[in-house]
């Protein structure tokens, strides 16, 4: 079970959603996306605001990047990068990107949205410290997504979608032969150990202070574990040094830990 500690939200677990775009490039508004760039609204939260900002300007390099200040009005085909938290949506710890008409719409939906992805599926413990610090990881995955996307002209959604991504990622997975699996958990059930060490993948459970020391010294030596349980879940392992993505998939029903399916397609690249 994931523990949210911030604000009110104490030992409680909540609905997730994995990491993916919704839209295809036939749509309109990732088309405004490609074209206009990527807008973020400073919040007012100074902390979060700077998380943001430096991810949107190290990460994002498929299009334009655009700040502007809060209260600062948006065109309609304006394509933001939003917390859902701050738009009063369900499903708070919900990273979006969505164009202004379309959030605006009567009868909004998770699913009508460009690009969603849940920043809380990098640690079972979520905290002030953790909630917004896996953010640049998040941003280089859409990043790259959607680089994918334009060069093999992806018009696909759902399961066919989620198909030709996870083939086109498998052969990142190679990373895992050399590098450390780091799994930031304290119930540390997220993964099967057995299948993972059958398969001579190296991990390890950390904490997140832990997870935070190696990042800043060994990350070459590192990749680390995104997990997202749920109706869609999704795994995905992002290296440490560049925060690219060396394996991921989605599925449409529960997944629960990194498990024996999913460490034989991993391997599987290493021949």
């Amino acid at each position: 079970m994931k523990k949210i500690k911030i604000l009110f939200l104490s030992l409680i677990s909540l609905p997730v959603f994995g990491q993916t775009y919704y839209q295809d490039i036939g749509d309109e508004d990732y088309q405004n996306l490609m074209k206009n760039g990527l807008t973020y609204v400073l919040s007012g939260d100074k902390p979060s605001d700077e998380i943001m900002v430096k991810a949107l300007n190290d990460y994002w390099k498929v299009s334009p990047v655009k700040i502007k200040s809060k209260g600062e009005a948006l065109n309609a085909d304006d394509v933001q990068l939003t917390l859902l938290a701050n738009e009063g949506v369900p499903f708070p710890f919900n990273l979006t990107i969505v164009s202004e008409k379309t959030l605006k719409r009567k009868g909004f939906n998770l699913y009508a949205t460009t690009a969603l992805a849940d920043i809380t599926g990098f640690t079972d413990v979520v905290d002030q410290k953790s909630l917004f610090y896996f953010v640049p990881y998040m941003i280089s995955a859409f990043n790259d997504m959607a680089v994918k996307m334009n060069t093999n002209k992806i018009e696909k959604r759902g399961l066919p979608y989620f198909n030709t991504m996870n083939a086109l990622y498998l052969p990142n997975a190679t990373a895992l032969k050399t590098k450390t699996l780091l799994i930031i958990s304290e119930e540390k059930d997220e993964v099967n150990e057995v299948e993972l060490k059958k398969a001579g993948i190296k991990y390890e459970f950390v904490s997140f202070d832990r997870f935070r020391e190696l990042e800043s010294t060994d990350a070459d030596d590192y990749c680390v574990l995104y997990l997202n349980p749920s109706q869609f879940s999704e795994i995905t392992i992002y290296n440490l040094n560049d925060k690219s993505i060396a394996y991921t998939r989605h599925y449409v029903k529960n997944v629960p830990k990194l498990d024996k399916e999913d460490i034989k397609l991993i391997v599987s690249s290493w021949k």
